[in-house]
């Protein structure tokens, strides 16, 4: 799944300039962000006050004693303490425009800003302390669904008749277990890979993913068939993925490194190989602070590096996304900048359902590291989701790129959270992810050139490495005396 933009750090809270003109922050205040946690005092007066962030639900509460963030919905208020320390770390710098009453803040690696709009006040439903019962949990996630999910009838669900059939369901005396099962029925019919219900029992998180996507539910009658169960059927399939690339497709001559994230190799004299497993935890047991996301950039390029120079006789290269545990979409791009000729506008991201907001462009620029230029294919299927999607939208956007195999997920907006009233979270999609055309995928999916069968419908362990054969072969007829190499 995609992870949460959480995970940078902000070393300083800065003014900075994009779309109407900033106002620069006070004198001596620039300080890192997470000081809007620790010490108020440090915090700009300028941003004292209430704002309403654009399509998120969110309220931050700027005063002298420090700062608050709520997540506000019509049923009522609650305090995401937990996502204003997460976002902190995301969140890198300031913008207000020339009336003050509209806020940006932007993260460093993402380059996404997320808006608020100066308020009065907090609205009255923040007044008043929200009691955990049956019904206010029942309330606060049907409001949350109906303000922000963005993909109902993309996905072909009525939402409205959901909650009517729910509500009946709901009484004062239900325990745990039975508003559990109500409200797990209420997202049960949402085919999104980003959709998750969640709650701790006895120590340990309980999760609830109704969008597993055509691929990985094929694991189930397998399963069954084998006496196995499918969780643990499917790590053996992904044991088995990794170690035919290695010995199938690169004929043991490959290497898996970066913490078994990159596979990358020669299927023959010409033909190049890289495989990105996902898109983040290159190195083990990191924090959230700037550093250590610097330290994962740093890993993933080092391993890039190691790679493309092992493949400097490639005259094309296939690069391999068809299973990718998700991750930032950043990572991606770093990815994709090693094929970048020129700057490229790859993909579009804002909340949906706001008219009044233009989803911002996100570029992957060239790098100055190690690079290839050649032909290259790009290989997905309907494993291939989220961050993996906005990485393959990128790549298509290159005019020597072609992108070959089955149609990704079709699960790229971003995550957004929510806490209920008694704890349990929710998690769904909320934006609209565009490709450099302004075209939506979601719940259909990126949809290849060259329309081609990557896993058999029937049995994942087969097709994988027919597949990767039939694109080297695409790629064999496309190569030019005059393409450069690695370089």
């Amino acid at each position: 799944m995609k992870t949460l933009l959480t995970q940078v750090a902000a070393p300083f809270f800065i003014a900075f300039v994009f779309g109407q003109p900033a106002v620069a922050g006070e004198a001596n205040t620039s300080v890192k962000l997470a000081g809007l946690h620790g010490d108020p005092a440090l915090i700009s007066r300028e941003l004292h006050g209430v704002w309403m962030s654009d399509g998120y639900g969110w309220a931050l509460e700027i005063r002298d004693d420090g700062v608050r963030m709520l997540d506000v919905e019509q049923s009522g208020c609650i305090d995401a303490k937990d996502t204003l320390e997460e976002y902190e770390t995301y969140f890198h710098s300031y913008e207000l425009d020339a009336s003050r009453n509209r806020l940006g803040l932007r993260g460093l690696f993402e380059g996404y800003t997320y808006y608020f709009a100066r308020a009065d006040a907090l609205p009255p439903q923040c007044e008043v302390d929200l009691v955990s019962t049956p019904r206010s949990n029942f309330e606060f996630l049907r409001d949350v669904m109906t303000s922000h999910y963005a993909f109902f009838k993309v996905r072909g669900v009525n939402w409205q008749e959901i909650v009517e059939q729910a509500e009946t369901q709901i009484r004062d005396d239900m325990s745990d277990d039975e508003l559990w099962k109500v409200l797990q029925s209420m997202i049960a019919p949402i085919d999104d890979g980003h959709v998750s219900f969640s709650r701790v029992v006895d120590g340990r998180r309980v999760s609830f993913m109704p969008g597993r996507g055509r691929t990985q539910n094929s694991i189930i009658p397998l399963a069954l068939e084998r006496g196995d169960s499918p969780g643990r059927l499917f790590g053996q399939w992904f044991e088995e993925y990794k170690a035919s690339i290695l010995t199938d497709i690169l004929g043991g001559n490959g290497k898996i490194i970066a913490r078994d994230r990159v596979i990358y190799g020669m299927v023959d004299d010409e033909i190049g190989y890289l495989n990105v497993l996902k898109m983040g935890g290159y190195v083990e047991a990191l924090g959230f602070t700037l550093e250590d996301f610097t330290t994962e950039t740093d890993a993933l390029n080092a391993a890039l590096d190691e790679a493309f120079l092992n493949m400097e006789s490639a005259k094309a290269i296939i690069v391999d996304m068809t299973y990718i545990g998700g991750g930032f979409d950043y990572l991606g791009r770093e990815i994709a900048a090693r094929f970048a000729r020129k700057p490229v506008l790859g993909s579009h991201r804002g909340p949906a359902g706001i008219a009044s907001i233009e989803p911002q462009p996100l570029y992957t620029y060239p790098t100055e590291r190690v690079s290839f230029d050649g032909p290259v294919a790009v290989i997905s299927s309907n494993l291939t989701m989220s961050a993996s999607e906005s990485f393959v939208m990128h790549m298509k956007a290159m005019p020597h790129v072609v992108h070959m195999g089955e149609p990704t997920r079709g699960a790229l907006s971003e995550v957004l959270s929510k806490t209920l009233p008694n704890g349990w979270s929710v998690s769904i999609s909320n934006e609209d992810y565009l490709d450099g055309e302004l075209k939506s995928w979601e719940g259909i999916g990126v949809q290849p050139d060259i329309p081609m069968q990557v896993f058999d419908p029937m049995n994942i362990f087969n097709g994988h490495v027919a597949a990767i054969g039939q694109v080297a072969d695409h790629l064999r007829e496309q190569i030019k005396p005059t393409e450069r190499p690695v370089s």
